[in-house]
């Protein structure tokens, strides 16, 4: 629930989207299996190939054949994070091509869909600010948390000191102010917490 919106979020099994008011009556159901009105935005620069992608770099530009991991073996659980303002939201879900999410605005209109990616997880978290969606995701030489625009573009990614069959990210939550990420992660059935510190586009870990 977004408290200054008042506005709750439910999933059925049927993979819909209800917004409701806070005295649960329906302001719209949509299926998640529906088409966004954006894939992403090219505000003038051309196709996806030609835009910019942070520190990611070019490989990221260029059109990747990406594997995806057998997709009845995948956790099936939805979840979803509001922007600070409350004028959108985000929804985490396994679809046809693996696990991905799409942005929503308040109005429980469709917006965006994430990239395609081979193996992102669970876990996922908007900066107040409204800057990024954080998500861990695996792949084949490194574990990181990838930073999406709001368009559902990778922006940047920050790799984490261990792999994923040593340690998993369990949960990621960002401090109000939007200057430190979360990362609590579990090794050998301990819960640990990585801090990452990100302001003026450099970052710190703790």
């Amino acid at each position: 629930m977004h408290y200054a919106q008042k506005l709750i979020i439910k999933f059925n099994r049927s993979q819909n989207v209800v917004l409701m008011f806070s005295t649960f009556d329906v302001l719209v159901e949509v299926s998640l299996n529906e088409k966004a009105e954006k894939e992403f935005i090219t505000v003038g620069w051309g196709a996806k190939e030609t835009q910019f992608h942070g520190s990611v770099g070019k490989d990221n530009r260029k059109k990747q054949e990406i594997q995806i991991d057998n997709i009845e073996e995948l956790d099936k659980t939805i979840t979803c994070c509001w922007r600070g303002d409350g004028e959108f939201f985000a929804v985490n879900y396994v679809g046809s091509n693996g696990r991905m999410f799409k942005v929503f605005n308040k109005e429980g209109s469709m917006q965006y869909v994430s990239e395609l990616c081979a193996n992102l997880q669970v876990p996922m978290a908007w900066k107040p600010s409204g800057l990024w969606i954080a998500k861990p995701e695996i792949h084949n030489n490194k574990y990181t948390i990838t930073l999406f625009e709001r368009n559902g573009l990778k922006h940047n990614e920050l790799v984490l000191p261990f792999s994923p069959n040593e340690e998993q990210v369990v949960n990621l939550n960002w401090s109000q102010d939007s200057d430190i990420l979360l990362i609590e992660t579990i090794r050998n059935e301990i819960h640990y917490c990585l801090f990452r510190f990100l302001i003026n586009f450099c970052n710190k870990i703790f």
